[in-house]
């Protein structure tokens, strides 16, 4: 590279095949940003060649990725460099419509704005298309339409390692006029606007050198990147290896003369508009430019024998209403999203295409009939056999990339991972084999299979065809990951009914509450088909492939009823499991912390035991009695077993002062926790109450002031949650019961009323949040409060009286014995399978 600079620099050439090298070295960043920035001011100053220009091209096409279009399309690109300054409407754009319109399949290569204020992408947002369409959904739009859109950033992602240089340089470079020639899907035919007649002929030139059957490349007058009625325009007609240069009139072929004001251009709605307008039969200067525009295209394709043939088509096209009936189309194509139902990030777009050239490169070896007798006929796998409690999926991959490399992996390693995670007590093994990305192969599978015994293993793939749940379990695999943002509705039951013939569970892997809705049906759909299902939630946020661990307590209560649910990305700590153990997750899949770890069996060993933890400590539910003011309630809470005595020191029946609360605490027996219980207390109250009653928690609604009185106490704070309102934030009012967090739900007013919360919404509140129920509690009900809510413990009061302000030993021994056996009841037994103890009230 050094020599090819010295010689740019010296005003030298360079041959295609460099110049076709030097662009894939600064895509891949391997030439440090002078160096890249020396490169392009060299071609610059020197001035490009067709050869160079048509280098960089072929190598921007190389490192592109290709929509998925139907087996023989034939389309043609409208497009134009930008850089004329005009700020017109956006006519190539336009006129793309109105040839698809006319017949012709196009695929539009374009960005946002360069010289109108809106650019190609903006506007057809504007006219109701979702923009990126990935690779799948680019097919799936043409098929639909006619018409698509590839968005250059998605398409090129190499192309992101030079902007830093070329913002840095502010200068036009050989990028400005490589768009117009680097569109991924290598349409056959192009009509190519140039903002100035030399870069037309390089273009032109460059052009008859690439795969390419017919293109125009165009400059109008005066100063156009394209054909327009405001006056002639110079026309070079590009073949292999042939230019011819003519120049036409638009007023010879029927078309007006209009100024250039009349095709100015506005916003991306005022832009849209305006197209809508012209395709929908609008006359004047901009209906006339755009069938000028798609008048080139149909002729160029050889739709029309002339220009004026062309136009002519192009006009029909509107006045018949099929460009109107195109534009209904795409928008609604647009309102659908793409046939998944939900955009793909560039990670899931690329991995879902590899995943579909891998698998027709598989097809194409072992056909699908052979492969199914193949799988059919091995071994059964073990089945998917859960605890009831926290379970853990150990994953065995070598890299992610948002970790890069984790572990150096040989067919042994994958061996003794497997086996280790069997003995840890996994509950299901999962394996990567995706290759480019993941470093994976379906021979780990097969590995990972034979040593890990009675545990099964789970293909985790960017599954997107049938064909590849058969290979899983010719593998050995015993269940599959099924991504449900990247399959549309009947590829998905296609996987799931493969994986019934194949005997496999199947795991469906959501995002966000979307694709949670979506997981509903296919989870009922599993159920049908006799398919073990689990639904697992992924933290990571694809964009930018961080964490956001925040999403499992959001979306604790989106997943459908009765499923298992699995947690899965940002579990690098064991004090992780044991938060999405206590929110209600009943599992967790865990990979990258485990495959960087010093001893990933231990690891693992860790996790599951971290995760049911939190599963015991939420079954042996917290009690708290309150409003204890006299030595009898004192002593039944001590014989009773309960975790914690509350003290009011509110306006209230039960009311005591710190010295009796001092002297009845004293009475109780080690371990039991001291609850001073205020209502909207000052911090000089809790001040005062807590320098002569020493508690441990102070159970007060939450303020800065409130929060600064009982840190300085050294006591905790239990905040006061009061039904409704306070559900739609939790995060506001967290405080600390021993290991954790926890606030208490009131029915809204004063504590010790005997009123209930909402259980529904408590439940809710649960899933995020452990929390501490209160009100209308008895040992009647209790149990049922219990099962319905989940909640981390449970608070009475009045519900264990005889008279108001009164504890009854007998109510507070059955209320804590009915909780009690409550707590150990499995999720998702019926309320009246459940002890209810005993209710004297």
């Amino acid at each position: 590279m050094k020599d090819i600079l010295e010689r740019l620099l010296d005003g030298g050439h360079l041959t295609e095949d460099e110049a076709a090298a030097l662009l894939t070295e600064l895509a891949e960043d391997r030439l440090p940003g002078a160096v890249a920035g020396a490169f392009l001011a060299g071609l610059r100053l020197k001035r490009e060649t067709a050869d160079e220009i048509r280098g960089f091209a072929r190598a921007m096409r190389a490192l592109a990725r290709r929509p998925v279009l139907p087996a023989g399309t034939r389309s043609v690109d409208i497009v134009g460099t930008g850089g004329d300054g005009s700020g017109s409407l956006n006519l190539s754009t336009g006129s793309a419509l109105l040839a698809a319109a006319s017949g012709l399949p196009v695929v539009k290569h374009g960005n946002r704005s360069v010289s109108s204020r809106c650019g190609s992408a903006d506007v057809l947002e504007a006219l109701g298309l979702g923009l990126p369409l990935d690779e799948a959904g680019a097919g799936a739009c043409l098929q639909h339409t006619g018409f698509t859109f590839l968005f250059a950033p998605h398409y090129h992602p190499a192309m992101k390692a030079l902007v830093p240089v070329r913002k840095a340089l502010g200068v036009r470079t050989v990028f400005n006029i490589l768009g117009p020639l680097t569109n991924p899907a290598e349409p056959p035919f192009m009509v190519v606007g140039a903002f100035s007649l030399e870069v037309a002929s390089l273009m032109a030139e460059a052009l008859s050198g690439l795969p390419i059957e017919r293109a125009f490349v165009v400059h109008g007058e005066p100063g156009w990147d394209e054909a327009t009625p405001c006056g002639p325009f110079t026309l070079f007609d590009v073949g292999p290896g042939s230019v011819a240069r003519e120049v036409r009139d638009p007023a010879d072929h029927g078309i007006e003369r209009c100024q250039p004001e009349a095709l100015a251009g506005g916003d991306a709605a005022e832009n849209a508009a305006a197209l809508r307008d012209a395709l929908t039969g609008t006359p004047g200067p901009h209906r006339d430019a755009l069938t000028l525009g798609a008048g080139l295209a149909l002729e160029v394709a050889g739709a029309a024998p002339t220009l004026t043939e062309g136009i002519e088509a192009a006009g029909a096209a509107i006045d018949g209403g099929a460009a109107a009936t195109l534009l209904d189309r795409l928008a609604d194509f647009g309102a659908a999203g793409s046939p998944r139902g939900a955009p793909l990030s560039d990670l899931l777009s690329r991995m879902a295409a590899s995943s579909a050239n891998r698998t027709a490169a598989a097809r194409s070896v072992e056909p699908i009939e052979a492969l199914r007798a193949r799988a059919l006929a091995s071994p059964p796998p073990p089945a998917l056999q859960l605890s009831g409690g926290f379970d853990l999926i150990a994953e065995i991959k070598r890299r992610a990339p948002s970790a890069g490399h984790l572990r150096a992996t040989s067919a042994g390693d994958v061996r003794d991972l497997a086996a280790g995670y069997a003995r840890a007590g996994a509950a299901a093994i999962s394996v990567l084999t995706e290759p480019s990305e993941f470093g994976g192969d379906l021979d780990d599978l097969v590995l990972a299979a034979e040593a890990a015994g009675s545990v099964p293993v789970m293909r985790k793939d960017f599954l997107v065809d049938p064909y590849q749940v058969f290979e899983a379990r010719a593998a050995g695999a015993g269940g599959v990951l099924l991504i449900l943002r990247i399959l549309d509705r009947a590829t998905l039951g296609a996987c799931i009914r493969t994986a019934a013939e194949c005997g496999l569970f199947v795991l469906l892997e959501a995002f966000d509450e979307a694709d949670l809705q979506r997981a509903g049906p296919a989870a009922e759909f599993c159920r049908r088909a006799g398919v073990p299902v689990l639904i697992g939630l992924n933290s990571r946020d694809l964009a930018t492939l961080e964490v956001d661990f925040s999403r499992f307590a959001r979306l604790a209560d989106r997943f459908p009823p009765g499923v298992t649910r699995v947690a899965e990305s940002g579990l690098s700590e064991t004090g992780r499991a044991r938060e999405v153990s206590a929110l209600g997750y009943d599992a967790a899949l865990v990979g990258s912390s485990l495959m960087q770890a010093r001893d990933p069996e231990a690891a693992a060993r860790a996790i599951v035991a971290a995760g049911r933890s939190a599963v015991v400590a939420h079954e042996s539910v917290w009690v708290k009695i309150c409003g204890l003011n006299s030595e009898a309630g004192v002593q039944a809470v001590g014989d009773s077993g309960a975790d914690a005595a509350g003290f009011v020191f509110a306006e209230s029946p039960r009311r005591v002062s710190p010295g009796q609360a001092a002297e009845l605490a004293a009475r109780l027996p080690p371990g039991v926790d001291r609850v001073a219980v205020f209502h909207h207390p000052s911090a000089g109250e809790i001040a005062e109450v807590l320098s002569a009653f020493p508690a441990d928690i102070v159970q007060s609604e939450e303020s800065d002031d409130v929060r600064r009185a009982v840190a300085a106490a050294g006591a905790r704070l239990l905040p006061v949650l009061h039904d409704a309102p306070e559900l739609e934030r939790p995060a506001n009012a967290i405080g600390i019961i021993g290991e954790g967090p926890a606030a208490i739900l009131e029915a809204a007013g004063k504590g010790g009323q005997g009123r209930k919360p909402n259980w529904e919404r408590a439940a809710v509140l649960a899933r995020r949040v452990p929390l501490v129920l209160a009100g209308g509690l008895t040992p009647g009900n209790v149990a049922q409060a219990i099962v319905a809510v989940r909640p981390f413990g449970v608070d009475v009061s009045s519900g264990v009286e005889e008279t108001r302000g009164r504890k009854d030993p007998v109510r507070i021994a059955a209320f804590v014995e009915a909780a009690r056996a409550a707590a150990l009841q499995p999720r998702g037994k019926t309320l009246d399978e459940t002890h209810t103890g005993v209710d004297r009230a």
